[in-house]
């Protein structure tokens, strides 16, 4: 994404990519880098936990399979945006 940002400016005002880069870095914490990551493992732990569980409980035929897998999937989906919109206002 900061390559692309460059190039954008770059065309379109004619910016230099070492000023681009000078004002990117300047305007960019720490935090910015390290809170999508602890997003991502929760997420990543979450969907691990339920794919783990539905799977355990699935007994029977490839129909049951598919529909516990389509069944976990849904779950995931609604749980993210779940976890989404609990972790934001707490890490930012």
């Amino acid at each position: 994404s900061v390559l692309t940002g460059m190039m954008v400016a770059r065309f379109s005002i004619n910016l230099e990519f070492s000023d681009f880069l000078d004002s990117a870095w300047s305007a960019i914490s720490l935090k910015e880098y390290f809170y999508p990551l602890i997003k991502c493992s929760i997420f990543s732990v979450y969907s691990l936990l339920v794919g783990i569980t539905m799977a355990l409980a699935c007994h029977g035929g490839a129909k049951e399979v598919g529909m516990t897998t389509t069944r976990a999937t849904a779950i995931v989906i609604v749980g993210i945006v779940i976890l989404d919109g609990i972790l934001t206002p707490i890490l930012y």
